[in-house]
């Protein structure tokens, strides 16, 4: 009996004693997770702009975290406020963004404010870039000077933005980079690269009175200006004041009213570009010949809504027969609204003073090339 009652003495004290110690390890568990939870957990912070040592205050109180700091480190610092709901360590390091400040855990209920070190991590806020992008032409519009000597899109069929493919008519387009490498003097000598097109008077590289006998399709050729007829005299264009000349082959008259049967040649004056552009160009040649060209077109405005181009032509040439000149002087100004991202209107303006326009002057080939008893005739006298 004793000995059973020695061994019933020791196993009560080993229960009560693993019972305290699991009570006090549940104590210390909880007395920790409730000290930690204010680090851990999200809450909600209601922190306005402002001095970064009042804002730390108001932030200790919602957080439940004690701040310590010496006051000179404070001293001058401001913070941006912070709403919203966060951990108290993010709130934190929200609150001294910017300021060279950092921050250390000092137990598990205090942090203390301390000055930056360069290996500490500072937390940036997000970085928003905004602007407009800028609008670039398109190179292959139905209008201008296309793109090198591809030109896909015409308006000269349909008066609309319709790819040449799909066009059910010939349609032949030079755009400005061929007009350049082939530095036509006039309209003429550009639609002799023009298939299905004959100039039966040729000429002397100058404009004359009758140089219109442009024959399409073995018809007298109408010319238009964006459009609009000018008659049968592609020479009142210099082909510097051009982005483009097109040839549509076949009757036209359903979109351009009367016209040849033959075809119609439709010349695209220069027009206002959305970048800087500018150009000036002189030039000699035979039987005196002197000219001078002008080109400069870009934004009026920073947002490019208001677009400009001024081009200029001045030429003067003799001829092989004497007494025989041609002068002229063209200003084209132009000017385009961009009224919105669907609609702009583009006004041009052309003055030309023609003071002397060439005729076709000739001698008769008996008396000149071939003598004759009568004597020789010459140009000059």
């Amino acid at each position: 009996m004793r000995s059973s009652g020695f061994l019933k003495t020791p196993l009560v004290a080993s229960v009560l004693m693993l019972g305290a110690t699991t009570a006090l390890t549940v104590a210390v568990c909880a007395n920790a997770l409730a000290q930690t939870e204010p680090a851990q957990s999200k809450s909600r912070f209601d922190i306005s702009a402002g001095s970064l040592s009042d804002a730390l205050v108001v932030f200790s109180a919602q957080s439940r975290l004690q701040i310590t700091s010496q006051a000179p480190a404070l001293a001058g610092h401001r913070t941006n406020g912070l709403h919203g709901s966060f951990t108290a360590h993010e709130a934190l390091a929200r609150l001294l963004q910017g300021s060279g400040l950092s921050w250390r855990s000092v137990g598990s209920s205090a942090v203390q404010i301390v000055p930056a070190t360069r290996s500490a991590a500072i937390t940036l806020g997000p970085v928003r870039v905004g602007g407009t992008a800028a609008r670039m032409s398109n190179p292959q519009a139905p209008y201008g000077p296309g793109e090198g000597f591809f030109v896909s899109h015409s308006t000269a069929a349909t008066k609309t933005d319709t790819a040449i493919v799909d066009i059910p008519q010939s349609v032949y387009v030079i755009g400005r980079q061929q007009m350049d490498d082939l530095q036509p003097l006039n309209v003429d000598e550009v639609l002799r690269y023009m298939p299905g097109i004959t100039d039966p008077m040729g000429g002397s590289g100058i404009p004359s009175i009758n140089s219109h006998d442009i024959y399409q399709r073995g018809f007298q050729t109408d010319t238009f200006v964006d459009g609009l007829m000018t008659g049968v005299a592609p020479s009142t264009v210099e082909p510097f004041m051009l982005d483009r000349i097109e040839a549509m082959s076949g009757p036209a008259s359903v979109m351009y009213g009367q016209a040849a049967p033959g075809g119609i040649i439709n010349e695209d004056l220069k027009r206002p570009t959305e970048q800087a552009q500018h150009q000036f160009n002189v030039g000699f040649g035979s039987y005196g010949r002197y000219e001078g060209q002008f080109d400069s077109s870009g934004p009026l405005t920073k947002d490019g809504q208001l677009l400009y181009r001024v081009v200029a032509v001045g030429n003067t040439q003799g001829d092989q027969v004497q007494y025989v000149k041609y002068k002229r002087l063209i200003i084209q100004p132009a000017l385009t609204w961009n009224i919105d991202n669907n609609t702009k209107l583009t006004l041009i303006g052309q003055y030309n003073y023609t003071p002397s326009l060439r005729y076709a002057a000739g001698g008769p080939a008996i008396g000149s090339l071939f003598p004759q008893k009568y004597g020789r005739y010459s140009p000059t006298v």
